[in-house]
């Protein structure tokens, strides 16, 4: 005798294969789109804090998607909520509150201008909001203010002659460890009255280099997944290299300044 089965199609059991990816997916797309447009501003070193937020997505997927339509369509309409509120969360500017770290600190720097006509300074900031312009009519060749939420940064000078070498040092701090948590918020400012060779390193979060009347030499800036923005001076005879991430980077040039440039683009918007 022959029996014949029916076989039935095996059903998912979890994983988190099934709506929350593709939704992810989704909802990282629409920000980089939102982004680029410039309806929104992302912040994505603040943005990668709300990591949690994708083990919620899993859970419920491997709770209720794939046994039914209607854990399916349960699962949809919870992420849709879920990301929905974090798209809206960032376009109202309200991440930084609610994702805050611990106590912020305060810290000033300063090194006076003295006979030095040309500085070297190199700034590395692992993540956080950098601020660079100028200071006009000043006895200081640096002035810092920076708000930490890590250690405090490694903060050295070294003077030869008329040469100054300064290094501010995120990553090299006490301790020099990477704080998912971290969101340091520094401004600096430098003077007009010395060249300038400048370094800049960050990892995630956003850069506004002002250099409006600065008299530079050299600049050097690797922003990996940083939002960056860099006026220039009025001023030619330098080179300038910018490496930039996922943040996209914005270059303001005057009229008055000729210009050679050279783009090799990734996933880089350019401006």
């Amino acid at each position: 005798m022959t029996y014949e089965t029916e076989r039935r199609p095996r059903q998912r059991r979890g994983g988190g294969s099934g709506i929350v990816w593709p939704l992810i997916l989704i909802a990282g797309g629409l920000l980089f789109l939102l982004d680029n447009l410039g309806t929104i501003d992302v912040d994505w070193f603040s943005l990668w804090r709300l990591w949690p937020v994708l083990l919620i997505l899993i859970g419920l997927d491997l709770l209720l998607g794939g046994r039914s339509a209607t854990g399916n369509l349960i699962v949809a309409v919870l992420g849709l909520v879920i990301i929905g509120g974090v798209v809206l969360l960032i376009a109202g500017g309200g991440i930084d509150d609610l994702v805050a770290g611990g106590d912020r600190q305060t810290i000033a720097i300063e090194e006076p201008l003295g006979d030095a006509e040309l500085a070297e300074l190199q700034v590395q900031m692992a993540a956080g909001d950098l601020v660079i312009d100028t200071l006009v009519d000043s006895d200081l060749i640096l002035d810092g203010v920076l708000e930490v939420e890590t250690e405090q940064p490694l903060w050295e000078v070294d003077r030869n002659g008329s040469t100054v070498r300064m290094t501010l040092d995120q990553t090299g701090g006490d301790g020099g460890r990477f704080d998912l948590n971290a969101g340091d918020d520094w401004h600096v400012s430098l003077s007009t009255r010395a060249g300038y060779d400048l370094t800049v390193e960050l990892g995630a979060g956003q850069a506004e280099l002002d250099l409006t009347g600065l008299d530079l030499r050299a600049l050097s800036v690797d922003a990996s997944a940083a939002r960056t923005e860099i006026t220039f001076p009025a001023r030619s005879g330098y080179t300038a290299r910018i490496t930039g991430g996922v943040g996209g980077v914005e270059l303001t040039i005057p009229d008055s300044v000729a210009v050679r440039l050279h783009v090799e683009r990734g996933l880089t918007t350019l401006d």
